[in-house]
């Protein structure tokens, strides 16, 4: 079958030169360079599931105190280790679910979350993730 006769054949088929342009051009758009805090207000959705009192879009201006930590933790950012000392639950937690998200999503590398038994995993993997 030659040229001619598979675009004959099959005349809704995009032409090569469209597909290949349009793949250079998604591929050369600049990505938004965010930090860890904006990822998490632009793409972040909180599950009713999770018990969370503001299900819905997440909003880091609702926890301020959080926004340093965790925009510490964006691979760029000078600062190698990150020690945060406050009260039990308070968004630690939060934290590392929206770095966990950023570099899922922005920065992939290699990441782990451990907890105490398979069924809280379990219920993490269901109800947040």
């Amino acid at each position: 079958m030659s040229y001619h006769d598979a675009r004959l054949s099959f005349p809704e088929l995009p032409h090569g030169a469209e597909i290949l342009f349009t793949g250079l051009e998604a591929a050369s758009r600049p990505v938004a360079d965010l930090t860890i805090s904006e990822w998490a207000d632009r793409y972040r959705v909180v599950s009713p599931e999770s018990g969370s009192p503001w299900p819905g879009p997440f909003k880091t201006d609702r926890v301020p105190y959080l926004r340093e930590p965790q925009d510490c933790l964006h691979p760029d950012h000078p600062a190698r280790r990150v020690t945060c000392r406050w009260a039990a639950q308070l968004g630690k937690s939060t934290a590392i679910e929206n770095w966990f998200g950023f570099i899922v999503d922005q920065a992939p590398g290699s990441m782990m979350i451990v907890l105490p038994t398979l069924e809280e995993a379990t219920k993490f993997n269901r109800v947040k993730l």
